[in-house]
Parts: structure tokens; sequence; C-alpha cells
């Protein structure tokens, strides 16, 4: 009673000024007005939602604050110490599997903090199924509506295996290769109170090369190949607070991705085929449309078991390929596990799906 007595005789925790210790002039100016951008008072859910968002800035490691009862204004004065990542940092990291789907990942980062924040990747992975290599830059500005732009430069390379079952059986090459280049703009703004809005533009080319049958000539393996050169952009609404990227156990994932593309496709058959005895290639435009719907999320159900859940569904306008090969390829595909990512199996592929499933978690311990 004394406790409830006391806490009733507090004043409201309604925050004024904003003091940001150990920081330069810049950083400082970036920091109060990403938590303050109007340079009114401010409620303790209004600094929620602002340390969250400054927490999600790569530039910024820690947040510790501290309200002072200021008794002239009769309100707070949120006192922050603030501490920065270094400025450079070298990643290295992989995974190991006792499949074929071994990864090796480096990366070099860069971020200056200052009235803005920029950051730059270089980034990109080795392995025996997938390569890749990609460069992202990103500015964010805030302000009374704070938002963000980034410029992504990427190439890939992806050797698919046979894998009909999940969980069983070995994975066999599926003499299907992918390779990707794109260029993309992308800008995010604050949508509602947890979420976010990303507008994308970009262009890019697809080269699938791949057998077209069940027949396997190998001692002259000539491929067919489709080429794809598109335009396109995207609209994005999500949110994302789970408590790990890969092996969550608590939080919830959740976006809508509605995207458009434009352009021309070039078939070029290897193997005489009857479509196109003379191997000629045949160009053609494509148009199309697609939206993706995600639902990740995990719920404590005890201190050890969580009950987590995944609904996705994918509908695309597209229209289909020369062959039955070519058409799986560019479908969307379900992958529910990380293998799933390296892995050609038409189980899994369609223009149209609805897929979900639970997924149980026992923790072994608290790491």
């Amino acid at each position: 009673i004394q406790r409830d007595f006391y806490r009733s005789s507090l004043p409201p925790l309604i925050f004024e000024n904003v003091m940001v210790n150990n920081q330069s002039e810049h950083q400082s100016h970036y920091i109060e007005t990403q938590i303050r951008p109007e340079g009114e008072r401010f409620n303790l859910l209004d600094f929620r939602r602002a340390y969250f968002r400054l927490m999600s800035d790569n530039s910024i490691s820690e947040i510790r604050p501290t309200a002072i009862y200021n008794t002239e204004r009769s309100c707070f004065d949120l006192h922050l110490d603030v501490e920065l990542e270094d400025n450079v940092s070298l990643m290295l990291g992989g995974t190991l599997s006792t499949g074929n789907f071994n990864q090796i990942y480096y990366g070099i980062y860069y971020h200056h903090l200052g009235r803005q924040s920029l950051e730059l990747k270089l980034d990109g992975q080795l392995g025996r199924t997938y390569n890749d290599v990609q460069f992202m830059t990103r500015l964010s500005t805030p302000g009374d509506l704070p938002f963000s732009i980034r410029l992504i430069g990427a190439y890939s390379t992806i050797d698919y295996y046979n894998q009909m079952r999940l969980f069983a059986g070995s994975a066999e090459p599926s003499f299907s290769t992918e390779k990707e280049a794109f260029a993309k703009f992308k800008t995010s703004l604050p949508f509602l109170s947890h979420q976010k809005a990303e507008l994308s533009l970009g262009a890019g080319r697809i080269r699938d090369s791949y057998f077209p049958g069940t027949t396997l000539d190998l001692t002259t393996p000539v491929y067919d190949t489709n080429v794809y050169d598109l335009v396109g952009g995207g609209v994005y609404f999500g949110e994302n607070n789970l408590n790990s990227p890969q092996y969550a156990t608590k939080g919830l994932s959740r976006y809508v991705l509605a995207q458009v593309f434009a352009g021309r496709g070039t078939y070029t058959p290897g193997i005489t085929n009857a479509m196109n005895t003379s191997g000629a290639s045949v160009t053609a435009p494509v148009s199309w449309m697609q939206i993706t719907f995600k639902d990740h999320r995990y719920t404590p159900l005890s201190e050890r078991f969580t009950l987590g859940s995944h609904a996705e569904v994918f509908y695309s306008s597209r229209q289909f390929e020369q062959n039955y090969t070519a058409t799986m390829m560019q479908a969307g595909a379900f992958t529910p596990t990380a293998s799933g990512t390296f892995t050609y199996s038409n189980t899994f592929r369609a223009n149209c799906y609805l897929a979900a499933g639970p997924i149980p978690v026992y923790k072994l311990n608290d790491i």
C-alpha cells in the first residue's frame, strides 16, 4: 500500500529537454532529433518508440537513459549516455553442414554518424552452391518524418540441388544454375507505430541454364538458357521484432510485398528440341505482378517451451515460359528451411501457393 501511495505521488514521466553525453554536436543533434523531432514535450511511450528506432541504427551500440526531474519546468530532463559502434568493422563467418551447403561469409562495414547516419557495406558469400557479392550504402535522415534511402548492387550465382522431400534423402545436382545481377534503390519511412513502409525501384538481369527434360546427355552437355532483362518496382509494409534473425524464440515478423516487373526474355535452346530445331534464340516481352505475405511468430508457453507458427501466401500473374523447367525455375519457391534456398524441388514451387505450419521450440539453455 505504501509503495502504491508513493508511486501515485510521483509526477508523470513527461520529458522536455534531451541531453546527449560524450558525443559531438552533430551526433547529438541527430539523436535528439530522432527522439524529439518537433521540439515539444513527449512521454515515455514516445521515447520508447524513438529508442528502438535509434537502436535499429547500426551506428549505435548502447543507449543508457536517465530521467532527472526539473522543478522549474515541472517535467523531466532526459540524459542519454550513448555508445557508438566502431567506424570500421570486418566480418567473417560461415555455416558448416554434413550436406552440400557449406558457406563462408565475409564483409567490411563502415558507418559515420553526424547530422545524418551513413552506412557503407561490402559483403558476400563463398560456397559450393551459392556465391555472391553485394555493395550497399544507406543514408538515414531524422526529422518530423524520418526516412532512409538505400542503394544496392549485387551479383550472385546458385547451382541448385535436387531434393524431393524435406529432411529425407540426399541432395543430388540438378544441373540447373541461376545467375543474377541487379541494382536497386529503396526508400523507407515509418508506418503506424511499429512498422515501416518501403518503396523500391530496380533493374537487373537473370540467366537460367538447365536441361529441359529428364534425359541428360553428359557426354556433350549443352544447356538451354533463358535470359531476362527486367525493370521493376515494389511496395513493402512490415514489422520485425524477433529476438534472433535465424533461430528466434520470441517475437513477430510480418510483411506484405507487392511488386511489378516488365522487360524481355530471351530463350536459347541448347539440345535440339521440337520447339526450335534451328537452335536460334527467341525474344519476347514479359511482364507480371506478384504479391507475397508472410507471418512468422513465436509465443512462449513456458520457461522452456515456445510454440511458433509460419504462414505464407504467394500469388504471381506470370505466364508460362517455353518449357516446364524454365517455368518452374522462375516460379515462387517455398523454402521453410535454410537449405531449401539451395535446393530445386518442383514440389515446393508454384505461381500461386498457400503454406502454413507450427514450429515447436524447446530451449535447452538460456543462451
